[in-house]
């Protein structure tokens, strides 16, 4: 006699049945307590009212027929293991009731007493095991639901059968909303989940999925399919980690390497990246087209100084240097070589490259081919050292003539009787010269556009006091007067102007042989000059309006300051002084 006992519940409307089921179960040995009840309402009312090992029930009863007995059941006693007793023309729904939750199913007229004891035993046991099985995963569930990623189970179809309450922190749904649904409407990785090759090496993906809210998060996916004993997948588990933040890094650097390589691609100069010992890491298309390679192979990993012209690798040294003290970007030129030997002259803009903690890591260069430049540059030269040539030919040949023109008035006054048309010549002859000492001193100068004014005043005045005075000794010049450059269109005008108030004072300032002073002030004094041309001899008289006058010579002196945007002004206070204020023309 064996030990075991075992409490059956049996619902079996036949009482045939019934009978040979008890019988076959006491010829086995084992102790089975069985209950009866004939209806399926009858026996769940058993089944409430007392504790059961196993439930044999039969599908065909007067209160329920088929597999929604088995369903009934299963819903009302799911802690208890269900066998099927079923008949040979219900065999298939005996094997679809298993599928879905019975322990086992027995064909009645089929078993005997050594099979039926056996089947109720390993389904006892199996839902002991199950019931072991459940409780573990109860305790695996309460870690799964305070876990901070999410944690979930799939079924064969791939859809939700447990998903952790992280999921509402993440992604802002209830469990319930993913319960039953698909993979995150992911079929294809669904189905690499479910896929048996991963079992033993987990399938690891990133994917992004719509939140409740509206924004999408990233998720990162570790997952692996559950297996049966034939290797087959009846699911998958998975964990999920929002990976969002991350991603968007990923992306803005991907972004940014994208634009990077975009601008670096685009440049039409070359531009390249070097490490701190000066070798090149990084290069553009322009770059291999400057140097004449054939691929971009060809220059990455050299060293700059490989390109660079033996002369010019000093300099390159002390400019790096200066760049890493310094940290600051520095442009030079250099000698570089083509890669079939040619050298070619450019232009470098380099800097340097930090990390984020403000470390030197590398340089970045620009680097343009300057030989056209260098070419037109040459025929600039060129060019302007002939048109100085030709403009100085120019001012000589003018000066030439207007001493010509001056030699030839002195020729015809020699003619002249009359003082007043000899004194009219005389002062035409003076005005030439004064003009002609000007491109005298332009084409003298190294600049053909300005003149030293001042250096002017002093030759011209020395002239007209040698011309005018029998006797020096009469007359004390004193001139007074700053180096100060003017533009050849003030310097004539004015040079007009200088002549015509130094030889009034000459003619006019000191009748029959009186002697004095006459002063010539030339200087600059906020943003504009200040000519001044002073005596202490007679005066001017008060009767005469100098701005309306009969006199040629004052004439010329207004029109002339007129001309250069100027000022004049008389004082008679002390002689007379006449002062002209203007800025230089600018054209």
């Amino acid at each position: 006699m064996r030990s075991e006992s075992y409490k059956i519940l049996l619902i079996e409307d036949n009482p045939d049945d019934f009978f040979l089921i008890k019988e076959v179960l006491e010829i086995e040995g084992y102790y089975f307590n069985v209950n009866h009840a004939e209806t399926l309402q009858e026996g769940l009312k058993l089944f409430d009212e007392d504790h059961f090992d196993i439930i044999l029930l039969d599908l065909g009863l007067p209160d329920s027929e088929g597999f929604s007995t088995f369903t009934k059941t299963y819903t009302h006693a799911q802690d208890v293991p269900i066998i099927i007793l079923t008949g040979l023309h219900d065999e298939e729904i005996g094997v679809k009731a298993v599928r879905e939750g019975a322990q086992d199913y027995l064909v009645k007229g089929q078993v005997d007493s050594y099979l039926m004891s056996r089947a109720i035993k390993y389904a006892i046991e199996r839902k002991r095991l199950f019931q072991s099985i459940k409780e573990r995963e109860e305790r695996l569930k309460i870690i799964t639901d305070n876990m901070q990623d999410i944690v979930g189970q799939i079924d064969v179809r791939g859809n939700f059968t447990y998903i952790s309450p992280s999921i509402e922190k993440i992604l802002g749904y209830e469990v319930e909303d993913y319960i039953g649904r698909p993979f995150f409407e992911l079929d294809k990785l669904k189905n690499v989940i479910l896929n048996p090759k991963f079992s033993l090496t987990p399938y690891k993906a990133e994917f992004k999925v719509k939140s409740k809210d509206g924004p999408f998060v990233w998720l990162e996916c570790i997952g692996s399919p559950l297996l049966d004993d034939n290797n087959q997948s009846v699911g998958g588990i998975f964990s999920a980690r929002d990976v969002t933040e991350r991603k968007k890094a990923e992306i803005a650097l991907h972004e940014s390497e994208v634009k990077f390589r975009t601008i670096l691609e685009s440049s039409p100069d070359s531009i390249t990246v070097t490490d701190l010992n000066m070798n090149i890491i990084e290069c553009n298309r322009a770059t291999i087209d400057m140097y004449h390679a054939s691929s971009k192979e060809e220059i990455m990993g050299l060293n700059a100084s490989e390109l660079i012209e033996p002369n010019d690798i000093p300099k390159l040294a002390k400019i790096v240097g200066q760049t890493l003290s310094k940290m600051e970007s520095v442009t030079f030129e250099l000698n570089l070589y083509k890669r079939d030997g040619t050298i070619f002259p450019a232009e470098l803009s380099g800097n340097v490259i930090v990390d984020t903690s403000g470390i030197p890591v590398a340089f970045v260069a620009i680097t343009k081919d300057i030989t056209q430049r260098k070419m037109a540059e040459e025929q600039i030269k060129q060019s302007l050292k002939e048109k100085e040539m030709l403009l100085k030919e120019i001012h000589h040949r003018v000066k030439n003539n207007l001493m010509i023109i001056s030699s030839l008035l002195n020729l015809q006054s020699q003619y002249i009787k009359d003082k007043a048309s000899l004194d009219i010549f005389k002062e035409s002859q003076n005005r030439a010269r004064s003009m002609a000492l000007i491109h005298e001193r332009l084409y003298q100068s190294t600049d053909l556009k300005r003149i030293d004014f001042g250096d002017y005043i002093r030759t011209l005045t020395n002239e007209l006091f040698r011309t005018f005075l029998a006797n020096p000794e009469l007359i004390n010049l004193k001139i007074d007067v700053e180096d100060i450059f003017l533009d050849i269109n003030t310097a004539i005008p004015l040079g007009l102007i200088v002549n015509e108030l130094v030889t009034n004072s000459f003619k006019h300032a000191f009748p029959k042989g009186k002697s004095g002073t006459i002063i010539v002030d030339f200087h600059s004094e906020d943003e504009k000059f200040i000519l001044a041309v002073c005596d202490d001899g007679i005066g001017f008289p008060q009767s005469l309006d100098f701005k309306n006058t009969d006199s040629l010579g004052l004439q010329l002196v207004n029109r002339l300051t007129d001309q250069i945007d100027g000022e004049i002004e008389l004082n008679r206070s002390k002689g007379t002084e006449f002062k002209v204020k203007f800025k230089e023309i600018k054209i």
